[in-house]
């Protein structure tokens, strides 16, 4: 479960910093943002392989017998040369930035290869599925992440980029509301194909997981829906006219505890890739 829930992490953090700035930070308006903190997300990127290459050392040290066939080490190696690939992008500056981007997408793709579905008989459906659920899923709370620890605290430090949050925000917003619907969706068809029935779901410790997952999952979009149709209609305003009400506090307490609900949502999503149905 520890390598499991390092890895997730790791690749949360590292999708965050990555291919949440390009999808939501390329607008000229959130420019100045996205500049201002180039260094300290790229430094996140860094943080964000050498976590991937711990958890990699964690799973070599604790395989799982799931995959006894050597697929563990191959994908290991595979995970290892993209973050290569990763590092050396990074050494050439900026321009490579799509490189990382498709790296990332890619090392999703290989957490996805030791999922359940990828080692059933019929894998493809299951393998696309658990690999896009893992995406929303990491551009969602990696975005998240992003957002409170390094978007705000740059705003924090320098007020003139209220404006440049003000439309990143305008933009994360409906793209969390996807990621959350697709999540929904996806998370359905992967309880479906292990726990069958209401009584899988009340008398197995993986349905009783699945029901934790879905529960707080619900917690997550109603924030989501509090962000995107009650705070944020009240703060852009306010931000694009460099005013700092009470209503940002309200903000940030709320992105804290969607957070909080995040990580949960990952140790418990690590826990059923570990568990005995």
């Amino acid at each position: 479960m520890l390598s499991e829930w390092l890895m997730l992490t790791a690749l949360t953090w590292l999708v965050g910093s990555v291919a949440v700035p390009v999808m939501v930070m390329s607008s000229p308006a959130a420019q100045p943002l996205r500049d201002a903190t180039r260094q300290v997300r790229r430094v996140h990127i860094i943080l964000g392989c050498a976590l991937l290459i711990i958890a990699s050392i964690t799973a070599l040290a604790f395989p799982t017998t799931r995959y006894s066939d050597g697929r563990l080490v191959l994908v290991l190696v595979m995970r290892l040369c993209l973050i290569g690939l990763i590092g050396a992008s990074l050494m050439r500056g900026s321009r490579y930035i799509g490189v990382v981007f498709m790296a990332g997408f890619a090392l999703l793709l290989m957490q996805s290869l030791l999922s359940r579905g990828a080692i059933q008989e019929d894998w493809l459906a299951p393998l696309a599925n658990d690999w896009l659920h893992l995406t929303l899923s990491t551009i969602w709370v990696g975005g998240l992440g992003l957002l409170a620890f390094v978007l705000a605290p740059a705003t924090l430090r320098k007020p003139a980029l209220q404006p440049a949050l003000s439309a990143t925000l305008e933009r994360f917003s409906p793209v969390a509301m996807f990621c959350a619907i697709g999540l929904g969706l996806t998370g359905i068809l992967q309880a479906t194909q292990v726990v069958s029935g209401f009584q899988g779901l009340v008398e197995t410790t993986y349905g009783r997981l699945v029901l934790a997952k879905v529960g707080l999952f619900a917690v997550l979009v109603c924030f989501g829906a509090l962000h995107q149709f009650v705070i944020m209609p009240r703060l852009r305003p306010r931000l694009f006219a460099g005013v700092v009400p009470l209503v940002r506090t309200r903000f940030a307490l709320t992105i804290a505890a969607e957070l909080l609900a995040s990580v949960i949502v990952l140790a418990i999503s690590a826990t059923l890739k570990t568990s005995i149905v």
